[in-house]
């Protein structure tokens, strides 16, 4: 019997920190109508664009929420290829900020209908410890050309 109360009260404890637990989250907007909001529990989302829908002087902007501030950190956003070049990049000035592009920064995917992703990346402001570690891109969202 205390066996059973021992477990009960573990997985009571166990789905009280899970439920508490925050995750980074983003919203992507174009010209300020939000047309996806992802977060860090679901991992890769998708957003099928029209290319007749988005005109060349449309701006796309990322808003980035994260779970835990350290000002140690800076985060980048960047819009990558399908081979991994950069399209374009800017830098938050705090990790949880904003930042747009112009589409007409995509035109080339557009047109060959070629996809694109979204990245985010946080790295050390300290520079010894920036060149130290090993960082990792997060995808925040693939866009898909229709």
């Amino acid at each position: 019997m205390k066996k059973q109360q021992l477990l009960l009260i573990l997985f009571i404890t166990f789905f009280s920190f899970t439920a508490n637990a925050q995750s980074d989250s983003w919203r992507i907007c174009i010209n300020k109508k939000i047309v996806l909001n992802g977060n860090s529990n679901k991992p890769e989302s998708s957003l099928i664009i029209t290319t007749s829908c988005l005109k060349k002087t449309d701006k796309i902007e990322v808003d980035y929420i994260a779970s835990s501030v350290d000002d140690k950190w800076k985060r980048s956003i960047f819009i990558s290829n399908l081979s991994n070049d950069k399209i374009v990049t800017a830098d938050l000035s705090t990790p949880t900020g904003s930042v747009s592009f112009q589409a007409n920064k995509l035109e080339s995917l557009m047109k060959q209908k070629e996809p694109a992703f979204i990245y985010t990346i946080a790295i050390p402001k300290d520079k010894s410890l920036a060149a130290a570690i090993r960082v990792r891109s997060v995808l925040l969202c693939k866009i898909v050309w229709r």
